[in-house]
């Protein structure tokens, strides 16, 4: 009898027990210990980050994380149109000279400061501080004063008008830092980011991977995914690899060739017309190049078509501008031709009928890097020129080759760099790439362009406030600039990322900067 009764009740537990676990399975889809299970997402970048402190970040790694846990009074969305983020509106004085801003309330840095008009304050007299200025100090030499009026109020007064003023203001180097990390942390912000955006930064172990975790609190509602990893990848084929075996959610820069196959692979692929083109930026001070004819005479010998056509397989387009098709303001100045006799007749009548040889420097970034520096190089050959490459490693590109002076970068042998630019207004572009009070290292003008012209119209540019006399002035420019060719001009590319069927909500913008917090997992 008890034996027989320990049996039967064990069933009748057991039962129950099976019972209970299928309610759970049933009901939710998931047993108690998956639901728990954080859910992590995993991004193969391109690029490394440099520096996590937005007033002194330069590389697109960094603005890459910047991006996830900072945020701007102001950002701009998929279309580049820009909207509120951490203002809900402004109002702009009859003279465009006053900017107020009013601010959403309730806002905490990760740090738990409040976010406020001190807030905004402390971060834009960092870049006015001229005892210790930051990097991106240049884009701010408009601004007068900056006078808080309330807690949620502040005011923002120009020396005079800025056309792009709001376009300036959603850039990543705007967006605002905990006026008490700035206090307390100063040159180690670049490593411990405090931000009011949708991810905390968790640990960032250079050369592997950068860690945030969902911020529990954000004020825009908690992402979807616990966890966010940046995972810097330089090679093609080992990002493109780590997708397919699981390594990655989400891949970046997708050669070009590598598309359909990881769609036939159930991969989705993105493919998004950017504002990025790129270039090769040439010294214009330097004793052979500063020559208009030599320059000019690069721009021929290079077959930018084959380029596009065989490298980018058609997923790109070759340049007719200083300025990226999809920016506001682009006017199609026409693409220099490939035409190998010119180019030749350009540098006989330079003096140089027998070429000359050039140092041709790159960090490898983007589909097909190498394969297009070849290319160029054999074009270059063909009439004369010998151009001798050098791969650059990223921990060193910026702060070691892009960020030089004149004279430094004459000294190091500094004559051909292949660049990329991207941006969403012509007045910004214009000013940061090609004004002479940009040159490197404080600027972007790296190629040490200076023209009167373009820089008398880039000055009317910047404080032209109605459409019509902007974009009569940003024509001019852009055919001086063109005429001056202080790039070898070679395409407007469009980006490939690839990610698993089940991601949904990634925000990628035409500007490189995607942005996670509505990621999700569909199954």
């Amino acid at each position: 009898m008890g034996g027989g009764y320990t049996v039967r009740k064990a069933v009748v537990v057991a039962a129950l027990l099976v019972l209970v676990s299928a309610l759970f399975v049933g009901g939710c889809g998931k047993t108690p210990a998956e639901q728990a299970k954080p859910t992590r997402f995993t991004y193969a970048t391109g690029v490394e980050p440099e520096s996590l402190d937005p007033a002194n970040a330069l590389n697109v790694g960094s603005t890459q994380v910047i991006m996830q846990v900072y945020e701007g009074l102001v950002c701009r969305d998929e279309n580049l149109k820009v909207y509120p983020r951490l203002a809900t509106s402004w109002d702009i004085s009859p003279d465009k000279k006053v900017y107020t801003f009013h601010l959403r309330e309730g806002v905490k840095f990760h740090d738990g400061t409040p976010f406020d008009a001190e807030a905004v304050k402390a971060n834009l007299d960092r870049h006015l501080n001229l005892d210790k200025p930051t990097k991106n100090r240049q884009y701010y030499a408009m601004v007068e004063s900056i006078v808080v009026k309330d807690h949620k109020t502040v005011e923002i007064r120009l020396k005079q008008p800025y056309g792009s003023f709001l376009e300036l203001l959603a850039q990543p180097h705007a967006f605002i830092v905990s006026p008490q990390a700035i206090a307390e942390l100063g040159e180690d912000l670049a490593r411990r980011a405090v931000g009011t955006g949708p991810f905390v930064l968790k640990e960032w172990v250079p050369g592997s991977e950068v860690i945030m975790e969902a911020n529990r609190e954000y004020w825009g509602g908690k992402p979807e995914i616990d966890e966010l990893v940046f995972k810097p990848v330089n090679e093609d084929g080992a990002r493109v690899m780590m997708l397919e075996s699981g390594q990655a959610d989400m891949i970046t820069y997708v050669p070009p060739a590598e598309i359909e196959t990881l769609r036939q692979k159930g991969f989705k692929v993105v493919l998004t017309p950017t504002t990025r083109q790129r270039f090769v930026s040439i010294n214009c001070l330097d004793p052979i190049l500063k020559d208009k004819r030599v320059r000019q005479a690069l721009n021929y010998a290079v077959n930018k078509k084959a380029i596009v056509d065989l490298i980018w397989q058609g997923t790109a387009e070759v340049s007719d501008s200083p300025i990226p098709p999809r920016v506001w303001g682009h006017f199609a100045v026409g693409a220099y031709e490939y035409n190998p006799d010119k180019a030749k007749q350009l540098l006989a009548e330079a003096g140089y009928p027998n070429g000359f040889a050039v140092n041709f420097w790159y960090i490898k970034r983007g589909p097909g890097a190498k394969e297009i520096m070849e290319a160029i190089q054999a074009d270059l050959r063909k009439v004369g020129v010998n151009a001798k490459i050098q791969e650059y490693e990223p921990g060193i590109w910026v702060s070691g080759v892009l960020n030089k002076g004149p004279e430094d970068a004459q000294k190091m042998g500094r004559q051909l760099l292949m660049l990329g630019s991207s941006g969403a207004e012509v007045r910004e572009l214009l000013w940061q790439f090609h004004h002479s009070s940009n040159w490197s290292p404080g600027g972007m003008n790296r190629a040490f362009l200076k023209n009167a012209q373009i820089d008398e119209l880039t000055d009317k540019l910047m404080v032209a406030t109605e459409e019509g006399e902007a974009l009569a002035l940003a024509e001019q420019a852009q055919k001086l600039v063109m005429d001056e060719a202080p790039w070898i001009f070679l395409y407007s590319e469009s980006q490939a990322r690839a990610m698993k069927a089940n991601v949904e909500g990634v925000i990628i913008p035409p500007m490189e900067l995607e942005e996670f917090y509505k990621v999700r997992f569909t199954k």
